[in-house]
C-alpha cells in the first residue's frame, strides 16, 4: 500500500484533498486557514521589509550600518512575528 502513494498523489490530487477537507474540517474551513496563512505572510513580508529599510536608516544616522543583520534578527523575532500572529489571527 505505502508503494502506491506516488501514484495516488500525482493523478488523484483532486481527490485526496476532497477527502482530507471532508474528514477534518470541511472545505470552507480549509479554504480559511489557506487565506489565513497567505495573510500573515504577506503582514510578516510588509513588516520585516519596512523594519529592514527603517533600521538602516536610522543606524545609518549614527554610523552603524553593518548592525542593520543584528537588529533586524532581533526584533523580527522578539517583537514583530508575535504582532503579527496576532494581528493576522485576530
Amino acid at each position: 500500500a505505502a508503494a502506491g502513494v506516488p501514484y495516488a498523489l500525482r493523478y488523484y490530487r483532486k481527490d485526496i484533498l476532497r477527502l482530507i477537507a471532508e474528514i477534518s474540517m470541511g472545505a470552507g474551513t480549509l479554504a480559511m486557514i489557506g487565506g489565513t496563512l497567505v495573510i500573515v505572510g504577506f503582514l510578516t513580508l510588509a513588516t520585516g521589509g519596512t523594519l529592514a529599510v527603517q533600521g538602516y536608516s536610522s543606524l545609518g544616522d549614527i554610523g552603524i550600518e553593518a548592525l542593520t543583520g543584528f537588529l533586524a534578527a532581533f526584533i523580527n523575532v522578539r517583537i514583530s512575528a508575535p504582532v503579527v500572529a496576532g494581528i493576522g489571527l485576530a
